[in-house]
């Protein structure tokens, strides 16, 4: 039994005790740390799924109806709306007049205040920022126009906001088509938009 124990302590100082010390240190260490960075990593993953570090900016989107496509929707904080609309009805269309607003009427066919039929430039400036569409717009199939106009509330009057206020709203079209009589004129709700104020 001497013999083992003076075996021991004069291997217990060699290389291979050494190492397998270093080992074991190395084993704690990975496993501690990894530990806390694991701890770490679901705390941040929480954090993000219940948005503490949302900036509170609402992403802009333009959903267009069928045959149409818009894109580049603003809306600034005195109320002028700007969208690029895309059309894809096969046929070459001039837009007569152009509505936005926060509300649809109470049939949902059309817009609940502002300029409700979408009048024309020349019937109803006071719905428009610029004389853009004075003479009416054309816009061929497959081709994209940027169009203006002033949105309005459910207050009946121009959705002004303050800078970062997110407003959602609704754009519709009074165009006549190429091939169709000149006095069959389409309202038609083209997109529906949500919008950050600038």
């Amino acid at each position: 039994m001497t013999s083992i124990l003076k075996y021991l302590v004069n291997h217990s100082s060699s290389g291979s005790m050494k190492n397998g010390l270093r080992a074991q240190s190395a084993v704690d260490y990975v496993v501690t740390y990894g530990w806390a960075l694991l701890i770490i990593a679901i705390t941040f993953y929480v954090l993000f799924a219940l948005h503490v570090f949302n900036s509170g900016v609402v992403p802009t989107s333009c959903y267009g109806a069928p045959s149409f496509s818009c894109s580049d929707v603003a809306i600034t904080h005195n109320g002028v709306l700007s969208v690029a609309l895309t059309q894809a009805t096969g046929l070459t269309i001039n837009v007569i007049g152009i509505a936005c607003s926060t509300v649809t009427n109470s049939v949902g066919n059309g817009p609940g205040t502002g300029n409700l039929w979408a009048q024309d430039y020349a019937q109803a400036p006071q719905y428009y920022p610029t004389n853009q569409l004075q003479y009416g717009l054309q816009i061929a199939t497959g081709s994209s126009n940027v169009l203006q106009a002033y949105c309005y509330n459910s207050g009946n009057s121009i959705a002004a906001s303050t800078i970062g206020s997110s407003i959602t709203g609704y754009i519709w079209l009074n165009y006549t088509a190429t091939g169709l009589p000149s006095s069959y004129y389409n309202m038609v709700r083209v997109a529906s938009f949500t919008a950050t104020s600038t």
